[in-house]
């Protein structure tokens, strides 16, 4: 899977609010890189058209995530908004065979709401990333689709 993600250059985002039934979507741009071990994969997103603009309870319109394959098989995603030497561990995604995912194996929590994500490959070799939020803050679905190749 980090193989396939480091050829990624472009993804476009949907965010539903389950809640209000509001959608924004957004171009991004991708930039992904090896960490200076080999080992895993540093992601750059840059949203761009993003419609209509995010409010500040969402978030900013970029983030930086490290993608690591660690011991027992688990894909391990952190955020690096605050730097490298200072990763926020968000979750580590375990093989389903039954789904035919990456999974989430504990939800990430963030104040008193649970971030859980699902990735997969569609039948265009296209990445699928969902990521689910819930709790009483946020009641999101940010459905994330990377793709190689230009435009």
């Amino acid at each position: 899977m980090i193989e396939r993600l480091s050829s990624v250059t472009r993804a476009t985002t949907l965010i539903l609010d389950r809640r209000s039934g509001a959608r924004r979507s957004a171009r991004v741009a991708i930039k992904a890189e090896r960490t200076p071990s080999g080992g895993g994969l540093v992601v750059t997103e840059r949203w761009t058209r993003v419609r209509p603009a995010l409010p500040p309870s969402i978030g900013a319109s970029w983030t930086v995530t490290r993608w690591s394959l660690i011991e027992g098989g688990c894909l391990r995603v952190e955020h690096l908004r605050q730097g490298d030497a200072h990763p926020v561990a968000l979750v580590c995604l375990a093989w389903s065979s039954d789904a035919r995912a990456w999974m989430t194996v504990t939800p990430h929590r963030c104040g008193r709401d649970d971030y859980a994500a699902r990735l997969s490959a569609d039948r265009t070799g296209s990445l699928r990333l969902v990521w689910s939020v819930s709790g009483p803050e946020k009641d999101l679905l940010i459905l994330t689709r990377y793709r190689a190749g230009q435009g």
